[in-house]
This record gives C-alpha cells, structure tokens and sequence, in this order.
C-alpha cells in the first residue's frame, strides 16, 4: 500500500504548517529531488481545501489531482480532523491525511463497467444470477432477476428476498418438486443444470426459467452447506417455439405417413389394371400376328412400352413408400452391402466393361436390405450416366469427415463414417446437387437415359432412415462424386 502523508494546516488562514517528507514516494520522486512545483501543488491543493473548513464538521474529505513524476494526472484523496485547539474551544490547526487513490479509482470504474456490462447482457439474454446464504436464508439477486420476475432493480432494496418469499412466486403445480428439489440439494450439495420450474410473476405473467447452482462455500463442520450460487434464465419463448415445433414436427410426421400410405396404396391399387392393359395388350399382338398394320403395331407396341416403364414407376413408388427406420438397427459391413449390390449389377457391369474399385470401409448399425439397396442405386446410376464410348471407372472408398462437412451439418466428425462413390460419367451442374434426390426429379430425357426419377430419392430416404446425410458434387462431362455420411451410434443406442 502506498504511504500516507501527513500535513497540518493553519485553520483560519488555511496555509500549511508541516508537511511529510513522504510526499515525494507519491510523486514518483527521491526525497532530494522533489520539485518545488510539485510540492507547491501539493501545498496550493491541500491550502485551497483548508480554507473551506466548516466548524461543525469533525473530518473533511477532498479529491483532487496533481501530477506525477513520469506526467501522468493522479488523483490523492485528504482527510483532515481538527488537531488542535484554543483555550475557547475554537479550531486552531487541522491533522490531515492524504493519499494515491488513482489506482483504486480505476479499479472502481472497471468494477462499475464489469457491471454495467453484465447488466445489459442480462437484459439481451433474459438471465440473471444469484447468491444463497444458507445459514442465513437470504439471497442476493442480480438485476436480470429482477427483471424476471417483474421488477425494476433500482427498487430491490424495497424487497424482501428471503428464500420463503421466492416460493409463493412458484407455480403451484411445481412448488412441492422444487421443495424437494431444494431439499435434496441442500442434504447432498450434489449440483444441479438445467433445473427448469414454472413462475407466476407480480403481474401474473407465467414464465418458465432454468436455473443452474453450485455450492461454492461450506460451513465450519465441512458438510453444510453456507453459500450457493448460481444463474437462472427465462425460457418462456424458447419453451414456446419449442412447443410449436413440436407440433410441426408431429402433423409433419402424421402428414408422412399419411402420404406413405396413400403412395403404398395408389401404387399397389394400380398394379391390377395395369397388369390387364399389359396382358389384353399382348394377347391382341398375339392374336393378329402379321395381318396387323404397320402403324396399329407401332400404337400397340407403344402401348405396352409405356405400360412397362409404368409398371417401373410403380414398383418404384412402393419401394420408396416401403423404406422406413421402425426396423431394428444391426451390424452392417458395408463391404457385404457393396457385395450385394455388386451382384444384382454383375451383367450390367460386364455389358459396359465397368471397373469398380472397392476400399476397405467401415461396419455400421443399420437396416442390411436398405444399405444394399442405396449402393445399388448408386452404382446403377454412375453406370447409367457414362459417355458414349467411355467404359465406367467407379471408386468407393471411406474418408474422413472434413471441417467444413462437420461445420455444415453440426456434427462431431469422430462420431461419423463417410463413404464416397467417384465416377467418371457425364456429370452435371452443381446447381442441380439438391434436386436430383428429388422424386421424379430428372435432368435428362428418357430417350437420352432410361429410368423413373425415384432412384436418388430413395437413396435419401434410405439415408435418412439411418439418420446421416447425402449429397452429391458434380462437374459436367468430368464425373460425380456422391458422399454419404452415417452415424457410427444410432441415436437410440446413446440413451
């Protein structure tokens, strides 16, 4: 600490008698080399404030500044009392103290601002903090808490804020799980997040605040509890739009399986009448042979080649209606998923001479039958999509999970495979990467590629079903590289 100096001063004339030598240790000076100047601010400064001297005070307090040695302004506080007087009882000569309080005014003014500014972000984030003195069952609340529940700060001083008072705030219906709460906290000091309890505010409004505590101070026994603090935050509207997500998110799922089922229905109602046109349609060709006319043939052979690929729509729109995550979870290679799908593409691979380059990838939990079926389609689709007079040369491999893909879909990338499926076919335009997994969605005529449009979105669906994400990256006449991204635990195995 910073010496004092010590000065008497004359009380009816205010000139200084006597002043400490220690006065140069404030200044920044050797005892030999103090300023006269210095010290006539001193002297002017402590003179001016004593000859403002009232009799009917006992000790006087003045601020002021003067400067230092190394130029900076520094502020020095004096306390004088009366320190002699005359044989009437009169003031004769003042005692005074004076002493460096600049460092103490920064620390005041920073503590002020660290206030200031936890006040507003209070105020911004709808949270507040607090100190329970056990022993003494008082609690201090910061002025976030008092906006919380309704009242200004400014008239904290005109509330009683003992811990009986906080519960007739307590909804009703969460008073006795918040006592028992409390009870258990206080006989275990086991610290609590996330408590969340409903409020009734002086105005009647109906809150829901979560609190965290911790014991931080504990009693001379060791064991109870003295001091706890902790923060509590208005969730009302997070618990509103959380609600009404909810909602959302169960007519969304409602609306799902409602058009699953329609799409199983329609489809399998349409297979019968369909089935008819294909059959009454072949036995006509049959039953006219040669004597049908060119162009009643072309009609007729045109008839069943659409009745063909609408019975691959179909089938199709019953797989992906089919495709659900309500089976169980199982170890899967993917290396066997990759087998499977390798041997229902084994013709069409050897009739395009297609090379399929296959890496070491990971197991994982999920449904066999839909992992199979999405590299089926994979494969099929790099096949199908290849240049003219290019034979297919198709990679799967496993990576790791880059910063950006983690970035993007808010993922821990250790907690995820990803598995890429590189080919060097047509391509297309990056602009297109979303919608292709669109139904009926496609970017090519059928008389350029066969096929429905359901293909990628099945692939999705499959993908969904096993909670990861797909997406594609495509340069046109370049090739395509699909990535697929899976959980290594299933969200129901973490519970």
């Amino acid at each position: 600490m910073l010496p004092y100096v010590a000065h008497v001063t004359d009380c009816k004339t205010g000139r200084l008698l006597f002043l400490s030598k220690s006065l140069s240790t404030i200044l920044g000076y050797e005892q030999d080399d103090i300023l006269p100047d210095s010290t006539n601010a001193f002297m002017q400064s402590v003179e001016a404030f004593s000859s403002e001297y009232e009799s009917d005070k006992e000790v006087y307090y003045h601020v002021y500044e003067i400067n230092h040695k190394n130029g900076n302004v520094i502020k020095i506080a004096t306390r004088s009392m009366v320190y002699r007087r005359d044989i009437d009882g009169n003031p004769v000569e003042l005692l005074g103290l004076s002493e460096d309080i600049t460092e103490k005014t920064k620390v005041e003014i920073d503590k002020e601002r660290i206030t200031m500014l936890l006040s507003e972000a209070e105020a911004m984030m709808d949270f507040g903090s607090w100190t329970w003195y056990v022993l003494e069952d008082k609690v201090i609340w910061s002025d976030g808490l008092y906006r919380i529940f309704g009242f200004d700060p400014k008239n904290r001083k005109s509330l009683e804020l003992e811990v009986p008072n906080y519960y007739k705030w307590v909804h009703p219906d969460d008073l006795d799980h918040l006592l028992e709460r409390n009870e258990i906290f206080l006989a275990t000091g086991e610290q609590y997040d996330d408590y969340e309890h409903r409020i009734i505010t002086k105005d009647g409004v109906e809150k829901t605040l979560i609190s965290q505590s911790k014991v931080v101070a504990y009693a001379e026994d060791g064991k109870t509890i003295a001091r706890v603090m902790g923060s509590t935050s208005d969730a009302t509207y997070l618990k509103k739009i959380q609600k009404e997500l909810e909602n959302k998110v169960s007519k969304l799922d409602t609306s799902n399986q409602n058009l699953e089922q329609f799409a199983y229905v329609a489809s399998h109602d349409l297979q019968e009448p369909l089935r008819k046109i294909v059959t009454f349609g072949e036995r006509l060709k049959l039953s006219l042979g040669d004597n049908m006319a060119e162009k009643p043939t072309l009609y007729l052979d045109r008839m069943l080649d659409a009745a063909e690929r609408m019975r691959g729509l179909i089938n199709n729109l019953l797989s992906l209606s089919r495709l659900t995550n309500d089976q169980t979870f199982e170890d899967v290679d993917l290396n066997v998923s990759i087998k499977d799908a390798l041997s229902n593409m084994e013709i069409s691979i050897e009739e395009t001479k297609a090379t399929v380059t296959v890496e070491n990838l990971p197991n994982t939990k999920g449904i066999a039958a839909q992992l199979s079926q999405l590299f089926n389609n994979l494969l099929s689709n790099a096949i199908k999509f290849r240049e003219e007079g290019k034979n297919p040369v198709i990679t799967i491999k496993s990576e790791s999970i880059t910063r950006s893909e983690a970035t993007n879909y808010l993922i821990n990338g250790q907690n995820y495979y990803k598995v890429t499926l590189t080919d060097n076919g047509i391509g297309f335009s990056n602009e297109y990467a979303e919608q292709i997994f669109t139904v009926f969605k496609r970017l090519h005529g059928r008389a350029q590629y066969a096929g429905t449009g359901i293909g990628l979105a099945i692939c999705r669906k499959v993908v969904d079903n096993h909670n990861g994400f797909i997406y594609a990256n495509s340069t046109i006449n370049q090739g395509t590289t699909f990535t697929i991204i899976l959980p290594k635990i299933q969200p129901t195995e973490r519970e």
